[in-house]
């Protein structure tokens, strides 16, 4: 099964409210990414606290550090605690090889 094909079945981006945090799963990834920041971007005008959980996410490239450090400046321009929970290990990767790791608040729960 070609890679392509095989990305078909993984389930879309979404973002959805889970009790106090904002779930993130499927694809964050170049196809994927401004549908996500669109959704976010709604969540951080309308929320005080901004917990994103990233447990169901199932594939990241590096679209998905730009979509953190988009909601990030977002955040803090609007004065708002952010915060990264369960970030995949590629997210994690990507972000120390980027050296933006401090800035991502990232944290298991």
């Amino acid at each position: 099964m070609s890679s392509e094909a095989s990305t078909h079945n993984e389930s879309p981006a979404d973002i959805r409210r889970e009790h106090q945090t904002f779930l993130v799963s499927g694809r964050i990834v170049f196809e994927t990414v401004v549908a996500l920041r669109e959704q976010g971007d709604r969540i951080i005008d309308a929320e005080p606290n901004l917990y994103f959980d990233f447990r169901e996410v199932t594939r990241t490239d590096s679209s998905a550090i730009v979509l953190l450090l988009v909601w990030l400046r977002k955040a803090k321009r609007a004065q708002k605690p952010i915060r990264f929970i369960n970030p995949p290990q590629s997210m994690v990767d990507m972000a120390q090889a980027f050296d933006v790791k401090s800035f991502l608040s990232f944290s298991a729960e």
